[in-house]
């Protein structure tokens, strides 16, 4: 399996021009050794990892640290920059974009492959892809610890097995399927049924963009649910980003957090350069970049205090029936944008199956609920079953939490 650089489909494969010595024996001995790759990892975590060392030719990462070998004197121990370069050696977005144009000089790479937690930082990451001077970026959707599964299999399948990279990650929907008759299951449940009205969609995007634009918020559901952090637009919450007061009515309905984070946009592809600043795409929603000044009263509930966005660009090749809601919202208003958030809320993960969407918008103040091709709205019962059913869930936490400290002791 390859990873694909964010401007296009083609695999990453790191062109470069050839490595220093001391680089290119490090990655020698990294493939043979796994171990190495890991030690390397927990070094570069460490705050005394930010020394930058250069000798005529050779450049390389290295630790504060100092190591005896075999009687000599102590010395730098160098770590080959393309495996571990991505981690940035520091948390400091100059820092970052700095050792970013040295990884570049030092190996002549064109492209530049993220991963780890520092790679969530979306901020460092939309300097580092303006600044830096690569010519793609590509950055790992579950860059935190959930994505060691996908570097421990990628070594494995290419360094110890030296199989052939055959396929390109263009997407992050990697979740379980759910099946129509599932979606149907979690719909028809009888106390589903009493509070809330459920129609069949014969255009699930079209009537969803009517509503949108209406000034309704949407829990919608889709497809394999995301690896990562981000909701990409499987698992999501969407609303108008052009009401100012968005904002507010999803934190006062359903999300609950601090005034101050903003809510992200997902975009066109095509038409993402017209809004925002910068040519990279940005599928994870790791980028963050300028808000045009001609667009940010268009869109102002996905406007950040300073002017950025956190964005998602979507293509159809990539999610089909978002594709098609994007144009949809656009055809109607004008916008290719719609505020993009979790299908969550504050202290819970992001709902995974069809009865988990449907209890978050039972328990939330979301308008209405797109599962599948069935739209859900709620029914005047609800209003009566809602405090019935919130206390019956903060009664069952409550048990649920004192068995499990009488287990526990």
């Amino acid at each position: 399996m390859a990873l694909a650089p964010a401007t296009h489909a083609a695999p990453l494969g790191l062109e470069r021009a050839p490595l220093p010595d001391a680089l290119s024996s490090c990655r020698n001995r990294t493939l043979r050794d796994g171990a190495a790759a890991q030690r390397a990892a927990d070094l570069l975590s460490k705050p005394e990892m930010s020394i930058l060392r250069r000798n005529g030719s050779n450049a390389a990462l290295a630790p504060c640290r100092k190591q005896k070998t075999n009687g000599e004197k102590s010395r730098l121990r160098p770590w080959h920059a393309a495996l571990e370069g991505h981690r940035l050696a520091g948390s400091r977005r100059r820092g970052g974009c700095s050792r970013a144009i040295w990884l570049r000089e030092a190996t002549g790479a064109k492209n530049l492959c993220m991963a780890g937690g520092v790679a969530l930082n979306c901020v460092a990451n939309g300097r580092i892809a303006r600044e830096a001077g690569f010519e793609n970026i590509w950055i790992q959707p579950a860059a935190g610890d959930d994505g060691i599964a996908i570097g421990c299999a990628y070594y494995g399948y290419l360094a110890l097995l030296k199989k052939q990279r055959s396929s390109v990650m263009q997407h992050a929907y990697l979740g379980v399927p759910y099946s129509d008759q599932d979606a149907r299951a979690a719909a028809d449940d009888w106390l589903v049924r009493l509070q809330t009205i459920n129609t069949s969609s014969k255009d699930i995007c079209r009537d969803t963009a009517k509503l949108l634009s209406q000034g309704h918020v949407f829990a919608w559901f889709q497809g394999r649910s995301e690896f990562g952090p981000r909701a990409l637009g499987n698992r999501s919450i969407l609303a108008d980003p052009r009401e100012a007061g968005m904002k507010d009515k999803l934190n006062n309905r359903v999300k609950h957090r601090q005034a101050f984070r903003p809510f992200a946009p997902v975009v066109l592809a095509e038409r993402a350069n017209e809004i925002f600043e910068g040519d990279e795409e940005s599928p994870f929603m790791l980028l963050v970049k300028r808000v045009r000044p001609e667009w940010k009263e268009k869109i102002p509930a996905i406007v950040h205090v300073d002017g950025t966005a956190r964005v998602q660009t979507v293509r159809q090749d990539q999610n089909e029936r978002l594709y098609r809601l994007l144009k949809e919202f656009d055809a109607i208003t004008g916008v290719p944008v719609l505020l993009n958030t979790s299908l969550n809320v504050k202290g819970e993960p992001i709902v995974e199956t069809p009865a988990d969407a449907v209890a978050c918008f039972l328990g939330t103040g979301i308008d209405y609920l797109a599962l599948h091709d069935t739209l859900l709205a709620k029914s005047a019962w609800h209003r009566i079953f809602a405090p019935l059913r919130s206390a019956y869930s903060e009664m069952s936490s409550v048990v649920q939490r004192g068995l499990a400290v009488e287990i526990r002791d």
